[in-house]
């Protein structure tokens, strides 16, 4: 009976401490999501202030681009369509080049067709695989702690 309460009162606290450290320092957003961030490369961060917007920022704070409809990350380079505008930006050099077209871009770039996202879809398709192996790193210490560490004897 004891090994039952022992699983929860391990596995709900660590989950909870995971999920906060990740909330706070790897994919920093607030608590009522209005606020999602997502690195890039070279200190650069993909940021959603709102669900309907996204901005390219540099370590500084200072936005590269802005009103970010949907984007794309390949490798190095990022795509992202504002308004009606294309912009490739790369991370590596802090090049910006505008396009008009993405068929434009792809063919000046020699990038693979891929479809573009909403700056919260990219969020949470980066957060998904890390809080689905830090659920189960949970999991384990969880079931190891309650079946396989053996119970303290009370003394008499």
């Amino acid at each position: 009976m004891k090994r039952l309460l022992v699983f929860p009162l391990v596995f709900i606290p660590l989950l909870i401490a995971t999920q906060v450290y990740l909330d706070r320092k790897v994919f920093p957003h607030d608590l009522i999501g209005t606020y999602y961030e997502v690195p890039i490369a070279n200190g650069y961060r993909l940021v959603a202030i709102n669900v309907d917007y996204g901005t390219i920022i540099d370590s500084a704070g200072a936005t590269v681009v802005d009103c970010i409809d949907s984007v794309q990350v390949i490798g190095d380079a990022v795509i992202a369509k504002v308004a009606s505008q294309y912009f490739l930006f790369q991370p590596n050099t802090g090049a910006l080049t505008q396009y008009d077209t993405l068929a434009q871009l792809r063919q000046g770039c020699n990038l693979e067709p891929a479809p573009l996202t909403t700056v919260i879809d990219h969020y949470w398709q980066h957060r998904r695989w890390t809080d689905i192996l830090t659920t189960l790193a949970s999991l384990v210490i969880a079931l190891t702690s309650a079946y396989f560490i053996p119970p303290r004897r009370a003394s008499n």
